[in-house]
């Protein structure tokens, strides 16, 4: 993130003073004129004294806006912004950390910080979230405001995060020459979870219009074959008729769903409720205009970016208020003829229209108009101009095709030595890079009537240069410069971005700055002020050269190593199409850059890489799957490496992706057949499931095996060492506890579990409600049925406990019941009421009745 805090120290408290300090004799009259024959600002010597602003400099803080723009609130190109003051001594005058120029540039307030962070908008009927601030998402696509100004991204033309059956959905028909690409406006626009919409505007009624849906091509379309229902069908050779909707001229909207395949077609809703006199849909389709984004900004009034046309211009003529270029009246039919053109002559050429060659792509039907207009040096906006002067000039085409179509197509060419009107290398004023390292310097430069227009003006070139002596840049070496590229727009500046590398230096203190060149004029240089409050033409005392710092890099080698067996078992990964890479901060995360090799033909990937950092610092990584119908980062949170010692290796182990180790089939098993006998189950009717953590407790139906046992077999991967889990009959689960099954990580083999009764209940008696024939269970029947000899264990009628001395021990004998787990029978040896005892100890003894074990318990005394 670039931030800009520019600063400037107390002005003098007189005039004279000031005056005096700029060189400029006080009482002469000057204090009404513009000091150094003008420095461009229109600012009088006395405005910029009451203002602290430089009278040498149009521009104080840099920020790419004029001085007189700022202090007078009149914007040149901001016009929408005229009435608003801003400061003139800093580039971010609401201190959020976005600088001026670029909240103007998107309609962003410069003079809101986002503290309100939100608003009952002009009518007073709608809350309204802010989008000004750093931290605020106007486009919702998941970046701040201070993300996208780092990125260079636009803050209203982000990401929808909704989801989508296809990543695109086109609209051809008769109102888009049938494109099914969406090359011509007709791509619809995600504002929904599979849901799309298409905003058409007719200047006249059309004649039988029809269309289809298509996902950016023919291969996958929509008609419909019965368009009663207003659903779409795939493949359908019927057009979807729109004759009964679209039959006068106006704005129409087309909605579609991609999961359900419904569509509407409605004409667009005249709901204002900002009361601008632009509908509410219209605004929210383009975005930027429904929730004000800046101070007294009327959307009705407010201008197009880069153009002189209003958004209620644009609504009016039925344009795109956001991406077209061509007038507000006209559009370009496909097969518009492509222009280039020659400029002749030399350094000082006499320049007119006939100087300009035009060729097109077509041998027919083209008719350009062509004028240049100089627009720098003297007399700028002269038409058809001859002079030897140095300046920018602009060659403007109307094209007109033989469809009556046009569009304004302009081209910008300097001759001669013709200055940029600023330029600037804007930051960082200080970098430390390891000798593997790079960052990003970045410059602004400023060409009168070139640089305003959006996108790169032509003809400029940048470079950053790196030299090892704090010198003027104009001497340095020609192999000290490396070329930059064009970033971003900065309201009239244009700015670029260039590369340090110290992969080609030694540790050491080095020094950079920036070299522009216009069209094959000489070289111009821009330069930072040493703390970064500024910056502007390199002059070596204010605006100088940046510092860089270079330190060895501290490196070792990296080991990354992940198994994909699971992921190859559970067909997720086919080593065939699929690739697994380590994304991670030593490569920024970024794809591509780190592709893991298989060994072998094993399941497992590894790759090494030189990975910098201090020694015990932490890479952050996780593994991607990359290729056909691939998964993306695997299932878990980061992964961390704590970094060893310089050029002391470092293996990460072997880690399965997504944390999911080897994975065995295993057979789980129920016998039913005592539920049968008992009458609790019905092998013709009823139905055994299984459910516990290996299928995330979903009841899973189990296969009859025949007399009475039912199994299935199930995936069990980890990590885990203990599978809990139960069986089901019909609905109802076992009542006992979780059943667990202890399984060794390192063990592949399908293993098939010994079958268990249900409720482990292994005999039809096995229950109180079984062996007692079904009596109520209370502590009296329970003893009466738990302890006897005859076939139902009462004590009435079977053996009855026995109480006998043996050895001067008191010894009861009894038949008890053992095959109820939930039942326990133990003696007590009781002498009076006052005082009984527990055994000594209980002997189990052979040769009792099925089902039951005779007990002795020995009492000592």
């Amino acid at each position: 993130t670039r931030a800009y805090s520019f600063a400037r120290a107390a002005a003098p408290s007189t005039y004279a003073d000031w005056a005096a300090q700029y060189g400029l004799a006080a009482g002469s009259g000057s204090e009404n004129a513009d000091f150094n024959n003008g420095n461009g600002d229109f600012l009088t010597n006395n405005d910029e004294f009451t203002a602290n602003t430089d009278p040498l400099n149009a521009d104080t803080d840099g920020d790419g806006l004029f001085d007189d723009e700022e202090v007078l609130a009149s914007y040149a190109t901001h016009t929408y912004f005229n009435g608003n003051t801003l400061n003139p001594l800093t580039s971010d005058t609401d201190g959020d950390g976005l600088r001026d120029n670029w909240e103007l540039q998107y309609r962003l307030d410069p003079k809101d910080n986002g503290t309100v962070v939100s608003y009952v908008n002009n009518t007073g009927l709608a809350v309204v979230s802010n989008p000004n601030g750093a931290d605020a998402d106007p486009d919702a696509d998941g970046l701040t405001n201070a993300q996208e100004q780092a990125a260079g991204t636009n803050p209203l033309a982000g990401g929808t995060g909704f989801a989508f059956a296809h990543p695109k959905i086109t609209v051809p028909g008769t109102f888009s020459n049938w494109d099914a690409a969406g090359s011509l406006a007709n791509t619809m626009q995600l504002f929904g979870n599979f849901s799309w919409r298409l905003i058409v505007y007719f200047a006249s009624a059309p004649s039988n219009p029809a269309f289809k849906f298509a996902a950016g091509g023919w291969a996958t379309s929509w008609g419909d074959t019965n368009p009663a229902n207003g659903i779409a069908d795939l493949g359908s050779p019927t057009n979807i008729s729109a004759a009964n909707t679209f039959i006068l001229p106006g704005y129409y909207k087309i909605t579609f769903n991609d999961l359900t395949l419904a569509y509407t077609l409605s004409p667009l809703s005249a709901v204002d409720l900002d009361s601008d006199g632009l509908p509410d849909e219209w605004e929210d389709y383009y975005g930027g205009y429904l929730t004000p984004p800046m101070t007294n900004l009327n959307p009705a009034t407010a201008y197009v970016a880069g153009s002189s046309t209003t958004a209620a211009q644009a609504y009016a003529a039925g344009i795109d208020p956001v991406r077209d270029t061509v007038p507000p009246t006209i559009s370009l039919a496909p097969g518009i003829p492509v222009l280039t053109w020659v400029a002749l002559g030399g350094a000082a050429p006499n320049v007119s229209a006939a100087d300009v060659v035009v060729s097109d792509d077509v041998a027919t039907g083209l008719t350009p108009q062509i004028t240049v207009r100089k627009l720098t040096g003297t007399s700028p906006g002269v038409v058809a101009f001859s002079s030897s002067e140095s300046s920018t000039w602009q060659i403007e085409y109307l094209v007109t095709d033989n469809g009556g179509n046009q569009a304004i197509l302009q081209r910008v060419i300097v001759v001669g030595d013709e200055p940029p009107g600023w330029r600037a290398m804007n930051w960082p004023p200080t970098m430390t890079l390891s000798t593997i390292g790079s960052g990003p310097v970045y410059g602004q430069i400023f060409v009168d009537g070139a640089t305003a227009a959006a996108g790169a003006a032509p003809g400029i070139q940048a470079w950053v240069g790196v030299n090892a002596a704090n010198t003027d840049p104009a001497t340095w070496d020609a192999s000290a410069w490396t070329a930059a590229s064009f970033n971003s727009q900065s309201n009239a500046n244009d700015e670029y971005v260039g590369t340090i590398s110290g992969s080609s230096l030694t540790p050491g203190t080095y020094y950079y700055a920036y070299r522009w060149q216009i069209g094959s004029a000489a070289y111009f240089y821009g330069g930072i002020k040493s703390d970064g409050s500024g910056s502007g033409p390199w002059d070596g005392t204010t605006n100088g050269n940046g510092v860089l710092t270079v330190n060895a890099a501290v490196l070792r080698d990296v080991t990354f190593a992940v198994d994909m067996g699971v992921q190859i078992f559970k067909g997720a990964f086919d080593p065939a199409t699929n690739g697994v890479e380590v994304r991670a901060t030593f490569n920024n995360f970024a794809g591509g850059a780190s592709t893991l090799s298989r060994v072998g033909t094993s399941t497992l990937y590894s790759g090494t890489f030189q990975v910098e950092g201090a020694e015990g610092a932490t890479n952050n990584y996780k593994f991607f799957m990359s290729g056909t119908n691939a998964t993306g980062y695997e299932a878990s949170s980061d992964r961390q490496a704590l970094l060893t010692a310089h050029s002391v290796p470092l293996n990460t182990g072997t880690n399965f992706f997504s944390n999911l180790t080897e994975s065995r089939k295993i057979t789980f098993r129920v016998d039913m057949s005592i539920q049968q006998q008992l009458g609790n189950f019905n092998s013709s009717t009823g139905t055994v499931k299984v459910a516990g953590t290996f299928n995330n407790w979903t009841a899973t139906d189990l296969t009859a095996q025949g007399n009475g046992i039912y199994a299935g077999e199930f995936l069990v991967d980890g990590p885990l060492s203990v599978v809990e889990y139960k069986f089901i009959s019909g609905t109802t689960y076992e009542s006992l506890g979780n059943r667990t099954l202890s399984v060794a990580l390192n063990n592949l083999a399908a293993s098939t579990l010994n079958p268990v009764y249900f409720n482990d209940v292994s005999v039809a008696g096995s229950t109180f409600a079984g062996w007692s024939g079904g009596a109520t269970l209370d502590a009296t029947n329970v003893g009466k049925y738990a302890i006897g000899g005859a076939s139902s264990l009462s004590a009435t009628d079977g053996v009855k406990p026995a109480l006998t001395v043996s050895g001067g021990n008191l010894v009861l004998t009894a038949i008890v019941r053992v095959d109820d787990p939930k039942l326990s029978v133990f003696g007590e040896v009781v002498t009076n009421l006052a005082n009984y005892g527990t055994p000594a100890s209980t002997t189990m003894i052979d040769g009792a009745t099925v089902d039951c074990n005779e007990k002795i318990g020995d009492r000592g005394g």
